[in-house]
């Protein structure tokens, strides 16, 4: 039987150096310029998504409908989902503008009479006498008054919040020194219930946040702690950093809050069993959330029964990004 037989033929240095030259001379760069090129192309293809997520963070973090996001020009698929996306923040806006609006009609309708009320409460107390019945009724009249109109105001504030029509004062922060002008704003407060209130830590903490806002919703926090508190115990106002979020903690030494009720803690007018005894209306806490989440943050609250409770305000650091 006869076989075929092969011989691999020996490749010859110049040969091999001849293709090493092509391909460093020609193959290699047209490959480079190949990469670039994709490279370019899929950057300015992707430049119209890039530019609606842009907008898109933009209207969460700070509320700001009237962001648009730029058409790009031609024809094509690009331009079509930004002039759709274009129409539903317009669309959009206009639904926050009416609300707004609205807001803005029944808080005059509402607060006109609450105020007359509380007028005409005012100059009939100066008129009557302190031990007589009218002045009492007066006087019930005006604290009743007060307590309508301070719920309407935080019912008012709770729903633009959550409507996404709240406007927002943004401004650089630092988280020490908003949690220690809560605390000497009720350090008398605990001072009379025997309670003490500190500021744990000195890191600043450096933020974006509309002062204000947060204020309040500290000073919620801090005064339905308050509440609860027995003399001896405290208040702990503290701040933990990360690289992108940032912590503003209450946290406190009180009553505590049951399992059953902790999920509900943040639904409007919720009083557990255990609180309706103290003043108040149900809507701190609400009033808490919608402010958080208007800045794009989140709350925790973590509590055991008889042995208090912890609230932690978890705020992006880098919340107030130009619009695009």
């Amino acid at each position: 039987m006869t076989g075929v037989q092969t011989c691999a033929l020996p490749i010859s240095d110049e040969v091999l150096a001849t293709y090493r030259g092509l391909f460093a001379t020609g193959v290699a760069p047209l490959l480079l310029v190949g990469v670039v090129v994709g490279a370019g192309l899929v950057i300015f293809a992707l430049r119209p998504l890039r530019s609606t997520v842009g907008v898109m963070r933009h209207i969460v973090r700070t509320g700001d409908w009237a962001a648009r996001v730029e058409t790009p020009r031609g024809e094509g698929e690009m331009r079509d989902l930004a002039e759709a996306f274009n129409a539903v923040l317009e669309r959009q806006h206009r639904l926050v503008e009416s609300l707004r609006q609205s807001l803005d009609s029944v808080a005059h309708d509402l607060r006109t009479p609450l105020t007359r009320l509380q007028a005409s409460a005012e100059s009939g107390l100066g008129r009557t006498e302190r031990a007589s019945a009218a002045h009492e009724a007066l006087t019930d009249c005006l604290e009743e008054a007060q307590r309508v109109k301070a719920t309407l105001d935080t019912l008012l504030d709770v729903a633009e919040a959550e409507a996404g029509a709240i406007r927002l004062r943004l401004e650089p922060l630092r988280a020490a020194e908003l949690l220690a002008e809560v605390a000497e704003l009720y350090e008398i407060a605990a001072e009379e219930k025997h309670a003490r209130i500190e500021v744990l830590g000195t890191e600043p903490g450096e933020f974006i946040g509309d002062r204000v806002r947060l204020r309040r919703a500290l000073a919620n926090l801090v005064d339905n702690a308050l509440k609860y508190l027995g003399e001896g115990q405290r208040i702990a106002l503290s701040v933990e950093v990360a690289d992108r979020e940032i912590a503003l903690c209450v946290e406190d030494d009180g009553l505590g809050i049951a399992a059953g009720d902790l999920p509900r803690i943040w639904d409007r007018l919720f009083r557990s069993d255990r609180s309706r005894s103290a003043p108040g209306m149900g809507l701190g806490l609400s009033l808490v959330k919608a402010i958080v989440e208007a800045h794009g943050g989140r709350v925790i609250a973590e509590s055991t029964l008889g042995r208090g409770s912890k609230f932690s305000l978890c705020l992006p650091r880098f919340s107030a990004s130009p619009a695009p």
